[in-house]
């Protein structure tokens, strides 16, 4: 069969289809083609592709928009992976996707017939489509909304920086005398001044090191000590409760994850059908 198609030249024709298609599952679906030897199965397919040009012919084209493979998520979810929240996110794309697809089809006022089966058996969680949406933003963040804990946590964390940054303006505008230089500087990811050497013991805190020069060390006091371990705290908090809901969000796609790899399938199907759709009106 394999040796036909190319000597048909079958496969320089899918190749010219699958530019057509919307997104890598239709491309492959098309390049995978072969030929179908039930009568029934040739008659089901062309009747799909006569309403499928009606339609394009008709002035109706349809949105792939949102639509990726995510099979090996679907795949590792089932397996009690955690998901990223960017593959979360990914997810819900995905989901918004294939509702916009079949909600595109529901509202055309023509009827196509033969595609009614393909785009009702499009099902969509309402709850957890909600819940991720609540939940994670389209630029692939977690919300404040996303939990209570949440949004106490970065709420405490603003207030804290807010204190830190007005503990650090005051300490550099009442101690130029101590300072080699009027500058903050990040030294192993914490807040230090630029203190001459004479002055490192005349107040409480922390000496992370010596300037190349010699002239300063980099000096961190002891009440922006006790501040950025609060803050640190707080992150470590933040991280936690983002992986709880991670956890969460995973789970709930496990439990759903059935019938959004059956979704899957079936764009994929529809987005083969209209790149073969497209060619043919165009050639």
């Amino acid at each position: 069969m394999e040796d036909s198609i190319y000597r048909l030249e079958m496969d320089k024709v899918l190749e010219r289809i699958a530019q057509h298609a919307s997104f890598s599952l239709g491309k492959e679906a098309v390049l995978n083609t072969r030929p179908i030897y039930s009568r029934l199965r040739v008659q089901r397919e062309l009747e799909r592709l006569k309403d499928a040009m009606r339609m394009l012919e008709e002035g109706h084209a349809l949105s792939f928009s949102g639509i990726s493979d995510v099979s090996s998520l679907l795949k590792r979810v089932e397996k009690s992976s955690v998901l990223s929240v960017h593959e979360i996110v990914q997810i819900a794309r995905f989901m918004q996707g294939v509702s916009r697809l079949k909600s595109q089809f529901s509202n055309f006022e023509e009827d196509y017939p033969r595609l009614d089966d393909l785009f009702e058996s499009l099902i969509i969680s309402q709850e957890l489509l909600q819940y991720l949406s609540h939940a994670f933003s389209e630029q692939g963040e977690v919300l404040d909304r996303a939990s209570n804990e949440l949004r106490t946590v970065r709420s405490e964390i603003r207030n804290l920086e807010k204190r830190i940054d007005d503990s650090t303006e005051s300490f550099l505008k009442k101690n130029k005398d101590m300072l080699r230089e009027k500058v903050v500087s990040l030294q192993q990811g914490r807040r230090t001044f630029l203190i001459k050497p004479s002055e490192k013991y005349k107040i409480d805190g922390t000496i992370y090191g010596t300037s190349a020069s010699g002239q300063s060390v980099y000096f961190e006091p002891e009440f922006l000590s006790r501040m950025q371990n609060e803050l640190h705290g707080l992150v470590i908090r933040e991280k936690e409760e983002i992986e709880r809901i991670c956890i969460e969000a995973s789970t709930m796609i496990a439990l759903d994850s059935i019938q959004l790899m059956a979704n899957l399938e079936t764009v994929t199907l529809i987005d083969t059908l209209f790149a073969k759709a497209i060619w043919g009106r165009n050639e």
